[in-house]
C-alpha cells in the first residue's frame, strides 16, 4: 500500500471527521476485534508503511510547537503479542536535555517516573493477590480507621460514609471522594464530591488508600508488593516506588524537576513509581496474554466501569478508555468502534501514557521528560496510536485477505456444499460471499432470531469470537461467528452522522447464538495456514478449494 494512503488512513481514524464524510459500517459489527490477531505485524505492507512515516510526524511536531526540539526528551515502545517484544521504538534527546542521562544514553532500561501510570501497577497488583472477589468488599474491610462511629454530626453533604465505598468504587474513580487528602484526614475532613457509582471523579486520595489495602493484604509495605506480586513474575527488574541508586544509573533525571527522588510512600500508590519501557511493555503482554490473572478476569477487568460526558472517552479501573473510529479499510469513509485501554500518568518534569489495543494484540508506550511534558505527552499519544493502530487495523486486512479468503468446498460427505469468503473494502470482518450446502443457496438461513432473512440484500460478515482450542502440533481451531443483516441499515442516529435520535439499527450482539450453533463457524489451522472451515450449524466441513 502506498505511503500517502497510510497516512490518510491514520489521519482519518484519530482526528474528527463531517458527518457527510465519515459513517458507520453499512454492517453492525459485534465489539471486538475484526480479524485474526495472532499473526506478525513487522512484515506486513502497512506496518512498514507506518514505521516508515513516523519520524515525519515527529518532525511536523516539532515544526507546529507542539514539540519543543531542544527541551524534550522521550521514547516511544510498541509491541505485539505475537512476537513478546517491540517491533518499534524511538528515542529522541533535545540538545538542553542531553545532561539528564547519568549513563549518558537512552534505551529501552532507562528509568522515568510513571505519573499516574502507578495506578495501573497498584490495582494490577490487588488483582493478582485478590483476585476480582475483592472489588465488592468495602474498603472499610481492610482499613477500619475509616470507619465513623454514629454521631449527630453525621451528615451525608459532609461526611464519606466509608462502609459504601468498595474497592471497586475506588479502583474506577467511582467513591465521590475527589481529591488527594490522607487516611484520619480522609476521615473526619474529607468531603463527599458526588455519591458513590453515579459519576466518575478523578480521585488521587482512593489510590492513597488502595495502596494501603494492598499492603494489608499483604502483610508487606507497598513498594514489597508489587516487587512480590508483579516484578518478580513477570521480571520487571526497574520498576520500584523508589528511585535507583548509583551515581551513573540509567535514568532520565529532567534538570530542575523536584519529582525525582521525591518518593512518598503515601502517594506512590497514586503517582509514585519508577519505571522503564522494556517494564511497561512486561507488564502490559502480561495483561494481554492474562499471565497472572484468568483470562475471564482480564476480560471482566478490560471493560468500563463508568461513562464520561464525552461519546469518546469512557472509565475503567483504573483504564481511561478512548473510543476510536477506525476505516474498515484503505481510505475508508466507513468505521468500525474500536476501544483502547490507556493510563496516562505525570510528574513534575515527567509525562507517561502506557496503552494497550487489544483487539490488536499491540501495546505501545510513551515517556517523555521536560518542562512541556505535561501536554507533550497527548501529542506523542497521538501520533504513536494514530500511526500504529489503524496500520494493525489494516494488517489485520492484509493477513486476512492471505489467509482466510477463498472458496471451500466440502467433497467428502455434502455433495454441493461450498462457501467463498471475501475481504471486501468498506466492509469490516470477513465476508460470506456466498453459501451453499447440499446444492441450495443457504446465505438467507442465517438468520436472526429465527426469522430467516430474504437472500436478496442480505449481508454477511464473520468476526472472530475470541474463543480457540489449540490442538497441538501446530494444530488449533478458532470459532468466529457469522452476522447477517439486511442492506440498507443506514439509519443511525444523530451522533452517528445519521438523522435517528436512537440507533436502533446497530444491535447485532441481540442476536449472536441465538439460533444455537447455527451461526457458528470454525476454522482449523495447522502451522498458521487454514486448512478447513466448518459450518458447525451444517455439520459440514470444507477444504480449500485447489489444495
Amino acid at each position: 500500500m502506498a505511503l500517502s494512503a497510510l497516512l490518510l488512513t491514520s489521519l482519518l481514524s484519530f482526528f474528527p471527521r463531517t458527518t457527510s464524510s465519515f459513517l458507520p459500517a453499512r454492517e453492525c459489527p459485534i465489539l471486538g476485534p475484526a480479524y485474526d490477531r495472532d499473526f506478525d505485524l513487522l512484515p506486513t505492507e502497512a506496518f512498514q508503511a507506518a514505521k516508515s512515516s513516523f519520524s515525519s510526524k515527529i518532525e511536523s511536531l516539532f515544526e507546529s510547537g507542539e514539540l519543543n526540539r531542544t527541551h524534550s526528551v522521550f521514547a516511544i515502545d510498541v509491541y505485539s503479542t505475537y512476537t513478546n517484544e517491540s517491533i518499534f521504538n524511538y528515542f529522541y534527546t533535545g540538545s538542553a536535555l542531553k545532561e539528564g542521562f547519568p549513563s549518558g544514553t537512552m534505551d529501552d532500561e532507562t528509568v522515568w517516573r510513571v505519573g499516574s501510570v502507578s495506578k495501573l501497577f497498584t490495582l494490577y497488583a490487588i488483582l493478582a493477590h485478590a483476585t476480582r472477589g475483592v472489588f465488592e468488599q468495602p474498603v472499610t474491610v481492610f482499613l477500619p480507621e475509616l470507619k465513623r462511629g454514629s454521631s449527630p454530626e453525621d451528615k451525608p453533604l459532609r461526611w464519606i460514609d466509608w462502609d459504601q465505598i468498595t474497592i471497586g468504587a475506588l479502583a474506577a474513580q467511582q467513591a465521590g471522594a475527589g481529591g488527594m487528602q490522607f487516611l484520619k484526614i480522609m476521615r473526619d475532613s474529607k468531603r463527599p464530591t458526588a455519591p458513590p457509582f453515579s459519576t466518575a471523579l478523578y480521585a488521587d486520595g482512593g489510590w492513597g488508600a488502595l495502596g494501603r489495602v494492598l499492603e494489608r493484604m499483604t502483610g508487606l509495605s507497598y513498594n514489597d508488593a508489587i516487587q512480590q506480586v508483579l516484578s518478580k513474575p513477570l521480571g520487571l527488574d526497574h520498576t520500584s516506588s523508589y528511585k535507583p541508586n548509583g551515581t551513573e544509573v540509567n535514568g532520565m533525571i529532567v534538570p530542575d524537576a523536584i519529582s525525582w527522588g521525591w518518593d512518598n510512600q503515601v502517594t506512590a500508590p497514586s503517582g509514585g513509581i519508577y519505571s522503564n519501557c522494556r517494564d511497561v511493555r512486561r507488564m502490559g503482554l502480561s495483561i494481554l496474554h492474562s499471565t497472572l490473572l484468568d483470562t475471564t478476569t482480564t476480560n471482566w477487568w478490560m471493560k468500563p466501569h463508568s461513562h464520561t460526558a464525552s461519546l469518546t472517552f469512557s472509565v475503567g479501573a483504573p483504564w481511561e478508555i478512548y473510543r476510536l473510529t477506525l476505516p474498515v479499510s484503505s481510505n475508508s469513509t466507513r468505521y468500525r468502534i474500536s476501544d483502547q485501554y490507556t493510563k496516562g500518568g505525570g510528574n513534575d518534569g515527567y509525562g507517561t501514557i502506557a496503552a494497550l489495543s487489544p483487539d490488536h494484540g499491540l501495546g505501545y508506550t510513551v515517556f517523555v521528560g521536560g518542562p512541556g511534558s505535561g501536554s507533550e505527552r497527548w501529542s506523542l499519544l497521538e501520533a504513536t496510536g494514530g500511526t500504529f493502530v489503524p496500520a494493525a487495523e489494516l494488517a489485520g486486512r492484509e493477513n486476512a485477505r492471505k489467509l482466510f479468503a477463498g472458496t471451500y468446498v466440502d467433497k467428502i460427505s455434502k455433495k454441493g456444499t461450498n462457501m467463498t469468503i471475501t475481504v471486501d473494502p468498506d466492509h469490516p470482518g470477513l465476508g460470506i460471499e456466498s453459501l451453499f450446502l447440499e446444492g441450495v443457496d443457504s446465505l438467507g438461513s442465517l438468520s436472526v432470531g429465527t426469522a430467516a432473512l430474504p437472500s436478496e440484500n442480505v449481508t454477511v460478515r464473520l468476526y472472530p469470537a475470541g474463543l480457540e482450542e489449540d490442538l497441538g502440533d501446530g494444530k488449533v481451531k478458532k470459532k468466529y461467528r457469522a452476522i447477517p443483516q439486511s442492506l440498507p441499515a443506514d439509519s443511525r442516529s444523530k451522533a452517528e452522522g445519521g438523522k435517528k435520535f436512537f440507533d436502533v439499527e446497530c444491535q447485532s450482539w441481540f442476536s449472536v447464538g441465538f439460533s444455537g450453533a447455527l451461526d457458528e463457524f470454525v476454522f482449523t489451522r495447522v502451522d498458521g495456514k487454514v486448512v478447513e472451515v466448518r459450518s458447525v450449524g451444517a455439520k459440514a466441513g470444507m477444504k480449500r478449494f485447489g489444495e
